[in-house]
This record gives structure tokens, C-alpha cells and sequence, in this order.
């Protein structure tokens, strides 16, 4: 085998390289084809959820003014601001508690 590097080496060497990037790059352009297809899938189902959450949406605000239509003819303002009191504070009461179970999770995985 011949230990130096001739002009004729160098030029098969280059030519080896030319060809290995190419294949690469068919390789990548194979994958972004796969990845352009994969995107369009992603654009189909985020489309499907959009419709779906719209008509979610409309049926939980025809749902609220319901609702809002009901407490207008029975309860009064400071009903209305009681219930209010009360939701903030089981809101409150809620984070609360999922902040003391993530806490508890954490301690235990850390070994505590």
C-alpha cells in the first residue's frame, strides 16, 4: 500500500468525500420529506381540535349565561359576591393542596 499522498489519492479521496456528502444529503432530504408529512399530520388533528374546542367553548358559554340568567332572577348582588368569596377560596384551597402533594412527590423522589 502506498504511504504517500499523491495528487491522484487526493482527488479519490475527494471524490469519496463528494459522494459520502451526497448520500447524506439525500439521506436529510428523505427525513424532511418524512418530517413535512408528519407536520401536515399535526396540522390536520390541530385543526379537528380547534373545531371541537370552539364547540366546546360555545356550549360551556351558552352553558354560563344560562346560569348568569338563572342568578339574575333569584340571588343579588351580594349573594353573587358571597359565592364568589367562597369559589376564591376553594380555588385557594385547591392550590393549596396540589402545592403540599407536588411538595410531598419532591421530598419523597429526593430521598427526604
Amino acid at each position: 500500500m502506498d504511504r504517500e499522498w499523491t495528487d491522484k489519492r487526493m482527488d479519490d479521496f475527494a471524490g469519496r468525500v463528494d459522494r459520502f456528502e451526497a448520500n447524506v444529503d439525500r439521506r436529510f432530504d428523505k427525513v424532511d420529506e418524512r418530517f413535512d408529512k408528519v407536520d401536515a399530520r399535526f396540522d390536520q388533528i390541530e385543526a379537528r381540535f380547534d373545531v371541537k374546542f370552539d364547540k366546546g367553548d360555545a356550549k360551556v358559554d351558552d352553558r354560563f349565561d344560562k346560569v348568569d340568567e338563572t342568578f339574575k332572577g333569584v340571588a343579588t348582588k351580594e349573594d353573587i359576591a358571597r359565592i364568589d368569596a367562597r369559589l376564591d377560596n376553594w380555588g385557594k384551597v385547591m392550590t393549596s393542596g396540589m402545592a403540599v402533594i407536588v411538595g410531598g412527590v419532591i421530598l419523597r423522589l429526593l430521598g427526604a
